[in-house]
């Protein structure tokens, strides 16, 4: 990924080389939840992604789905089992201390993301 960073600041926006065709298409943690201009609760909350429910998760989670924390961090899900609330998921984290982008296994959404705040979503192609 030259000229992007290796923390999720460049791994989220490296989705453009996926086919998101976002514009602005260089996004942060908020307005990848809130939208490009990062308010909850205006008109465009769903332009670059869209909240899964969280009753359907167990059923409609997929890989390329992401987990985002707003102004905090967000992973992309890599395999997901089908159990939100069991050690079967990877998801791919990027983190500027370790200045790396790594699978994570063993993963169990619920209590390691879910719990604290995170929110799954799934990127909107435009």
């Amino acid at each position: 990924m030259i000229g992007y960073s290796t923390d999720y600041f460049g791994h989220v926006p490296a989705a453009r080389w996926a086919g998101y065709n976002w514009s602005p298409w260089r996004a942060s943690t908020k307005k990848l939840t809130y939208g490009p201009d990062g308010i909850q609760g205006t008109s465009d909350d769903d332009y670059y992604s869209i909240l899964i429910d969280d009753t359907r998760i167990d059923t409609d989670l997929k890989p390329g789905d992401i987990l985002s924390k707003p102004s905090a961090h967000v992973v992309t899900v890599y395999n997901f089992a089908g159990h939100r609330d069991q050690n079967d998921s990877q998801i791919i984290e990027a983190s500027s201390s370790k200045d790396k982008v790594r699978v994570k296994s063993q993963v169990n959404i619920e209590s390691q993301y879910l719990t604290r705040g995170y929110k799954a979503r799934r990127l909107v192609q435009h």
